[in-house]
């Protein structure tokens, strides 16, 4: 980006939204330099704190008329770089001030969110209503509904009640040419007329437009809830005690797998007390109105699990135990600083019946690599977490985690997998898109992309493959084959130089 270009932009912004919402200094910008993916980093030209719609609306009309890229940016909790800015000539909006719950409507069952608005607070503001949003990722007391739009979040209680896009009744979003629509009636818990819009916007990681506030789904919270703990003497009877609840037909709010390593890690850190002996344990979640019902269910539970010879299992219905219990999970990354300073994760989804294989081989892999891996993830719909721990001074054992995380992304396609059930592919899976997706497939992806974007301005280089070029191994080590991919504004050759892989 020229600096006369950025220097113009930013007297512009300056004036119409206010210095205070501006952030051009080295030590303001760096902290925009990462997301949680510990192995991306991009430093951006600028970054821009809008405060409403209206704002966001000039920001991206200016972009255009200066040929400036941009990239949308909530809490930084994402882990695939998608809310990285591709080069440093990028502008990253950051919906920090637009924090608002606008509106809760408990009787016709939704809520008025901002982008920006963390999305526990929305749960925190529901209980008085005995109502709750059923989408929570583990790092939902930080991450905000626009980054969750953006990657189609899930969570520990998808498996019974769907990720983002199935708690999202209407958004509005400024498109790539500066307008704000929304995709459909706001409140509607129908079917949207005409194109489904808002499926296509949740999960584009902001390459489609920047979504700014929606209506969402709320729903009334059961009355009953139990959380049993079941500990085993082998990852192998966990995985295959998980398909065996599912087919018995429980449907958990929850289910959860944590290995060996985790337990240790979480019972010093946090004193929950799992079983030390204990190679894997499951965390099921069960929910009812009815105290019979939720009786039943546990009882089934218990009977279904018998064939796997469990090493104890314990049920807590006090809500202290069971929030005690869940932090063994929701706390199982902060509880990996005990061992490690740093790890990589990667978050693929294989089928069910194929746990028990697939985490034998990834563990193999580690070993292989002289890499020490916990697994901690959600087991009722196949999504993975594998963590490898690294050191991030040591560049060959870093170099060891890349090519262990090839493998395992490689393996769990091939096993039937896919590449992201809610980190999304952004700049840290591309070059692994070809393994699950046709030429076909991508072609047309890319042509609904530029129909919307044709700019290339918003959010660019991000998901699809870079035209003409391979990038092997999912990261940004890409040698030129042919053209300069359109146009757009980091061009293939200045996306290769720039090592986002550090």
């Amino acid at each position: 980006m020229p600096t006369s270009t950025l220097t113009q932009f930013l007297t512009l912004a300056e004036r119409m939204l206010g210095k205070q919402a501006i952030l051009d200094s080295l030590p303001q910008r760096f902290p925009y330099e990462r997301d949680a993916n510990f192995m991306l980093a991009t430093l951006p030209a600028c970054v821009v704190l809008p405060s409403t719609t209206a704002q966001v609306q000039w920001i991206v009309k200016t972009c255009n008329q200066l040929g400036l890229s941009y990239t949308a940016r909530g809490a930084g909790t994402g882990l695939s770089g998608g809310s990285l800015a591709v080069s440093e000539a990028g502008i990253i909006i950051s919906f920090a001030k637009m924090n608002k719950l606008l509106e809760i409507n408990p009787k016709e069952g939704c809520a008025k969110v901002q982008a920006g608005l963390v999305n526990a607070k929305l749960n925190t503001a529901l209980a008085p209503h005995g109502l709750f949003y059923a989408p929570d990722p583990s790092s939902q007391s930080a991450c905000t509904f626009g980054g969750n739009w953006a990657e189609n979040a899930g969570g520990i209680h998808c498996a019974k009640y769907g990720v983002t896009t199935d708690h999202t009744l209407s958004l509005c979003w400024v498109t790539p040419q500066a307008e704000i629509v929304w995709s459909n009636a706001p409140k509607t818990v129908f079917a949207p007329n005409g194109l489904n819009i808002r499926q296509l916007l949740i999960g584009s990681e902001g390459t489609l437009g920047l979504l700014c506030e929606a209506w969402v789904k709320v729903l009334p919270k059961p009355t009953h809830v139990a959380v049993a703990f079941m500990a085993f003497s082998s990852l192998e009877a966990a995985s295959q005690a998980v398909s065996a609840i599912i087919q018995a037909g429980i449907n958990p709010a929850a289910l959860e797998l944590i290995d060996a390593l985790t337990v240790q890690c979480v019972n010093k850190a946090f004193g929950v007390g799992l079983p030390e002996t204990a190679q894997a344990v499951l965390l099921a979640e069960l929910d009812a109105f009815h105290p019979e019902e939720l009786a039943y269910l546990l009882t089934t539970l218990q009977s279904t699990i018998e064939p796997f010879t469990p090493l104890s299992v314990e049920t807590a219905t006090s809500p202290e135990r069971i929030t005690q219990l869940w932090k063994a999970r929701k706390g199982a990354v902060a509880s990996y600083g005990n061992i490690s300073p740093a790890f990589y994760v990667m978050d693929p989804v294989i089928p069910r019946s194929k746990l028990a294989e697939t985490l034998t081989e990834i563990n193999a892999i580690a070993k292989r690599y002289d890499l020490v891996i916990a697994n901690v993830f959600h087991a009722g719909d196949g999504n993975l977490h594998p963590h490898l721990m690294f050191e991030p001074t040591d560049v060959e054992q870093m170099e060891r985690v890349k090519q262990a995380s090839h493998e395992i992304m490689h393996l769990c396609v091939k096993v039937g997998g896919t590449l992201s059930g809610e980190h999304g592919i952004g700049l840290e899976k591309q070059g692994y898109l070809h393994d699950e997706l046709s030429s076909a497939s991508i072609g047309w992806m890319r042509a609904v992309q530029e129909a919307i974007a044709p700019e290339g301005l918003c959010n660019a280089n991000k998901i699809l493959p870079l035209k003409g070029f391979c990038s092997e191994g999912g990261h940004s080590h890409a040698t030129p084959t042919g053209s300069s991919g359109g146009g757009r504004p980091l061009s293939p050759s200045g996306l290769a130089s720039a090592d986002l892989w550090i």
